[in-house]
């Protein structure tokens, strides 16, 4: 069953309500369990694994309601260490970062410093435009190693230090700690724009589109209705249909997924022409909830921005899921070979989420509800295990240039591949380091975000 319902426009993480108007007091969790009967009835009927939720004798209906909503997931539920499934207290839902939170305008991957792996340092990834990090002077590539003049220990509250709106100091400098200065930031409202970077090179006769399309959010509220991002995408498309671009580098590396609305949207632009119309991709549910399966595919409106390519690189990390991981797959038949990705194994995240909650309850439900795949059947475009890129490289951790600079190492591979010259090897041996956490995993959805049902 195609399913063409996108005209309901969602903010990225901000998902699809199901709700009861039942009006009725507020039901204190500590003092009736009902809730949790709530919660056990939505993920008996809706949960994509329902036939492994243990019964109703093997749990407590006493538990806390995050306690016990955790005690029916599945061990298919998400990976190494962490679920995809969850749940909060709306009352601590977050406003959206993409423009209503405070931030010092940069994202950073943590790594252990020494063989205790009690220190860390902070590796730069990007610094957002018109922030208080842009104005410092801080750049892609560099080293945070002191926070207020201080080692920062394992123990540091990143989020609440870096994003509280207090002044931080910031020890700054190369990756073994030399050229040390010291940065003061305070963190402001700062809109982070999906479409980070959007450019066309001439190379040697060739138009080369280059895109940074950071997550598919399709607008800066939370509030779940607008598209001023949806926008801005379509006008850097507008770009490069104008400027006859016949080769594109398509960069998701930092990009951890989003709404399924934003990925048809960028993938219908990229797709060759033939495409339009055809399935982008399936939501298969669970077995007792099959009427719901239903396709989305690459929109036919959108001829008027779409490139029509024939061949796409794609740039990826380990960071590289979900709605990112849907673009790649909903490409694959069309594309075949010519889909070439560059860097690292993507995350495997072939699962998309609704959101569930109930007026008497301040709690939402956040299950997986759904596999997730292209125009063929399940079996044959599963990628649970992520995509393996064809050219596989790994970021440096020094000699880095920005975003877009065409020395920058995976832009460089890119580029010297579609010269059809030999890909570009680092002859550096690094350091080995150990990555932690980074501010990137505030960001990271638990699934595709799927439109209400």
């Amino acid at each position: 069953m195609k399913n063409d319902a996108l005209y309901l426009i969602l903010a990225i993480f901000t998902i699809g309500f199901v709700s009861c108007s039942d009006e009725k007091d507020p039901i204190d969790p500590e003092t009736d369990h009902t809730v949790n009967e709530w919660i056990y009835e939505t993920m008996e009927k809706e949960y994509l694994w329902n036939t492994e939720i243990p019964s109703t004798g093997q749990v407590n209906f006493n538990d806390d309601p995050e306690q016990f909503f955790l005690s029916l997931l599945s061990s298919k539920d998400g990976k190494e260490g962490y679920v995809y499934s969850t749940i909060n207290t709306k009352s601590s839902s977050t406003k959206s970062y993409h423009g209503d939170g405070l931030s010092l305008g940069f994202e950073y991957q943590s790594y252990y410093t020494n063989d205790q792996r009690n220190y860390l340092q902070l590796k730069v990834l990007y610094v957002l435009p018109n922030s208080p990090a842009a104005g410092s002077g801080l750049s892609r590539g560099e080293w945070i190693h002191t926070i207020n003049n201080q080692p920062i220990s394992v123990s540091t509250d990143l989020a609440a230090t870096l994003y509280s709106g207090t002044e931080v100091a910031l020890g700054v400098g190369d990756l073994d700690g030399e050229d040390l200065r010291s940065v003061r930031l305070s963190a402001q409202m700062v809109e982070d724009n999906p479409v980070f970077l959007d450019t066309v090179y001439h190379d040697q006769g060739r138009k080369i589109g280059y895109l940074v399309y950071n997550h598919f959010t399709s607008d800066p509220t939370s509030n779940g209705y607008g598209d001023a991002f949806d926008r801005d995408l379509k006008a850097a498309f507008t770009k490069f249909k104008s400027e006859n671009v016949n080769e594109f580098v398509l960069d998701l590396r930092y990009n951890n997924g989003g709404l399924v609305s934003c990925a048809q949207l960028l993938a219908s632009m990229l797709a060759p022409a033939e495409a339009l119309g055809e399935t982008f991709c399936q939501m298969i549910y669970n077995q007792d909830q099959q009427s719901k399966n239903s396709s989305l595919d690459f929109d036919k409106n959108l001829s008027g921005y779409n490139l029509d390519l024939k061949r796409l690189y794609v740039i990826t990390t380990s960071r590289t899921a979900s709605a990112s991981e849907v673009v790649i797959n909903g490409l694959k038949p069309f594309l075949g070979n010519n889909l070439i990705l560059i860097g690292g194994q993507t995350e495997g995240k072939n699962v998309g989420s609704v959101t569930y909650t109930k007026d008497e309850f301040d709690w939402e439900l956040h299950p997986i509800v759904c596999y997730i795949s292209n125009k063929n059947p399940l079996e044959e475009s599963d990628y649970s295990a992520g995509f393996i890129p064809q050219y596989a490289l790994s970021e440096p951790n020094s000699n880095v240039f920005e975003l877009g600079d065409k020395r920058e190492y995976m832009l460089a591979v890119a580029f010297n591949l579609i010269a059809g010259a030999p890909d570009l090897r680092s002859e550096t041996i690094e350091k080995e380091l150990i990555p932690v956490s980074g501010s990137l995993d505030k960001k990271a959805n638990r699934g595709m975000i799927l439109p209400v049902q």
